[in-house]
């Protein structure tokens, strides 16, 4: 399964990825908040956010 963020969005998935397996919204903030902390000169061309013992899949 992917890597699914605990939100309303994903209650789909909760029958297959267990609602505390799943990335939470802080996570996915504070990959924002490191983004947005970084200088000009660095660029950072991804980030994966994925859940344990999985492997990310392919960035779209």
């Amino acid at each position: 399964m992917p890597g699914f963020v605990d939100t309303p969005m994903t209650e789909f998935a909760r029958e297959h990825v267990a609602q505390e397996k799943m990335i939470r919204p802080s996570d996915v903030g504070e990959a924002v908040r490191f983004l947005l902390h970084t200088s000009a000169s660095c660029v950072v061309p991804e980030i994966v956010l994925a859940r344990p013992g999985e492997a990310p899949s392919a960035a779209f």
